[in-house]
């Protein structure tokens, strides 16, 4: 294709096709709880022949503790100020008891159960709930 001239059909596509095989990413985010995980990569090999997985490490007590004082800081609780600290760290200890009960579990009934970043947001969201 000179300067000037019009690029044919076939060559546009041709043009189209690599700059979409070259810039799109697609991001896909299953939970490794149950069989669905395992069903849906049977089901479409193709899609996770060529895929990334990324396995999220446990939070550190640190930021656990760190989440719970952001999310419990404002809230009113009818506390001394050391009571309310101690809640806040009562609950980074509390997730982390809630992750090695699932070990101990595994060692015992051979099942995984999982802990997640979200259940521990769910858990001081129900605490908060309870609380009012």
């Amino acid at each position: 294709m000179g300067k000037g001239s019009e690029p044919t059909t076939s060559q546009l596509s041709a043009y189209f096709l690599n700059a979409v095989r070259d810039k799109l990413h697609i991001i896909l985010a299953f939970s490794p709880v149950g069989v669905k995980f395992r069903t849906r990569s049977t089901m479409f090999p193709s899609l996770f022949s060529e895929c990334s997985i990324d396995w999220f490490l446990p939070w550190p007590k640190e930021a656990l503790i760190d989440v719970s004082k952001r999310s419990l800081g404002n809230f009113e609780i009818e506390a001394t100020a050391d009571v309310k600290v101690a809640i806040i760290e009562h609950m980074g200890e509390v997730h982390k008891l809630c992750e090695k009960a699932t070990e101990d579990f595994f060692e015992k009934f051979r099942r995984n159960v999982y802990v997640t970043p979200k259940s521990y947001l769910s858990f001081i969201a129900m605490y908060k709930d309870l609380y009012k």
